[in-house]
């Protein structure tokens, strides 16, 4: 088995490392009027933009001044793009993701998801899970960008592993999510929470502290939402379909939002502070809501994206 995991930890990024840089690069204004335009994203600033785009036969993320100037640009070949967010103004988080067949040991075919952070200042690209002998090589959950200690970090959540020290092997230790934060300055690796020991299902709060969590009892159909620093639950509730989830910060400090379903299988936006001195509120009764919006340096809740032929936000 352990040759066979060390084989998968490598199979994400097979021909993936051999994108070619082309040099010649147009003005930014000109990858903008392409038709073959998959992705967008603004820096918090607005000063920086990043986006997908086909250029000829091939495919690139590129990353510019607005209206100015490219920085830098990168072949992403048939690597397949999930989104792209900021994480301040130095570094760009690309969620990617590819078909994999991991065998009968693990289960046959996966969509597994990773990620590629990029280093404006420094024009490069890293992919922080590759090579690593302590976690498996992809991203179960990957959370906003925050920062701690005067830096950005990219939280995930991501499978142990253990490695021998004699043949190099390496393999799955558990199958427990736990939450990984990467330093994106220094490159540096460290774990916030183990899920073995600290439930599942995090919210993250600036400075890397975990407010709340969630766990689901398959068994028993039962969802129910706790305080992570004194483990006291604060919510419970039938799930027969797992469909009630923890979504984030809410919209003042010490209080999480939740999506919980109903006896009519309604999906209600909840909030509910994590002190448990008050009860849970209803956010945006009788509107349907495409997306939540948080605040890039707070992680506070700031509005909501109602569905319709034209989103609207509020």
């Amino acid at each position: 088995m352990h040759k066979a995991t060390r084989f998968l930890v490598c199979l994400f990024f097979a021909g993936l490392l051999n994108a070619a840089e082309d040099t010649t690069l147009p003005p930014l204004s000109a990858y903008g009027k392409l038709p073959g335009v998959e992705d967008m994203a603004l820096s918090p600033s607005g000063e920086l933009i990043a986006t997908i785009a086909t250029l000829g036969e091939r495919r690139i993320l590129v990353v510019g001044r607005v209206g100015g100037d490219v920085l830098y640009r990168y072949g992403l070949g048939e690597l397949k793009t999930h989104w792209m967010q900021w994480a301040g103004e130095g570094h760009l988080v690309v969620s990617v993701h590819s078909t994999q067949n991991l065998g009968l040991v693990y289960g046959g075919k996966y969509e597994l998801r990773n990620l590629m952070i990029v280093d404006v200042a420094k024009k490069e690209v890293d992919w922080p899970l590759y090579n690593s002998k302590k976690v498996f090589n992809a991203s179960f959950h990957t959370y906003a960008p925050i920062e701690a200690d005067g830096r950005w970090f990219q939280c995930l959540d991501t499978l142990p592993m253990n490695s021998s020290v004699h043949s190099g092997d390496s393999w799955i230790s558990n199958f427990e999510l736990d939450v990984t934060c990467i330093d994106l300055e220094k490159g540096r690796r460290r774990v916030i929470a183990r899920g073995r020991e600290d439930g599942a299902g995090w919210v993250i709060a600036p400075g890397l502290k975990i407010v709340a969590y969630e766990t689901y009892d398959e068994l028993k159909a039962k969802w129910s939402l706790s305080d992570y620093e004194h483990r006291e639950e604060l919510v419970e509730s039938k799930d027969e379909f797992g469909a009630n989830n923890l979504e984030g910060l809410g919209r003042t400090p010490g209080t999480v939002v939740y999506y919980l379903t109903d006896a009519q299988d309604a999906s209600r936006l909840m909030e509910i502070a994590v002190d448990g001195k008050s009860p849970p509120q209803e956010l945006y009764p009788d509107t349907k809501l495409k997306d939540l919006v948080f605040d890039h340096k707070t992680g506070l809740l700031i509005g909501v994206l109602k569905e319709g032929d034209v989103p609207e936000l509020e």
